[in-house]
């Protein structure tokens, strides 16, 4: 029997064989799994940090210009353990509904992302609410916007892009119309 019969008769290393061709595979489906969960991680991370802005801001009295900047800090922090102040952006505005003209009173931002705008419109323009979002006259919306641009760690390539998550909270103990410019005092 000549040798090429003889090895292709044997069937010791197969298992080796296959295995070799199938980790590369397993490996694969590991990282695109891991990376996808830490992209979904991060889509609930920047839910929550526009959920909390708006609903910290929403509770002020007054829109006080340095109260504002404050929350805006706090986004950071609920953010971690992404690095929102190099690839992120929030914005707060509150929109208004004065007599059927629905327009941005006044915006606020933070975050280290300049290139991004908030999809709502700037401040003193007309606004673009959701589709089916109803705002009747004299009522007003506190809206908090996160963009953060996705850098994937495990698996580059797979997920990659921006992340946008935005809240709406009505305002709860005043009606927020007017930004207030006041400096913080240092402590």
């Amino acid at each position: 029997m000549t040798l090429l019969r003889r090895l292709i008769a044997r069937r010791d290393g197969v298992s080796s064989l296959e295995t070799a061709l199938v980790i590369p595979l397993i490996v694969a489906v590991a990282m695109g799994a891991a990376e996808i969960g830490r992209y979904a991680f991060a889509s609930l991370k920047m839910q929550a940090a526009a959920t909390q802005l708006a609903d910290v801001v929403s509770r002020e009295e007054e829109a006080i210009t340095h109260r504002i900047d404050d929350a805006l800090l706090g986004v950071a922090y609920t953010a971690n353990p992404f690095r929102f102040q190099s690839a992120g952006k929030a914005v707060v505005s509150l929109v208004l509904n004065d007599n059927g003209d629905i327009r941005i009173a006044w915006q606020r931002e933070g975050g280290g992302w300049a290139d991004v705008t908030s999809r709502l419109g700037g401040s003193g323009g007309p606004a673009t609410l959701p589709s089916g979002f109803i705002l009747e006259p004299g009522e007003s919306v506190l809206t908090a916007e996160i963009f953060y641009r996705y850098s994937p760690v495990i698996a580059p390539g797979l997920v990659t892009g921006e992340v946008y998550r935005a809240a709406y909270y009505r305002p709860r103990r005043g009606d927020l119309a007017e930004l207030v410019v006041e400096v913080a005092e240092a402590q």
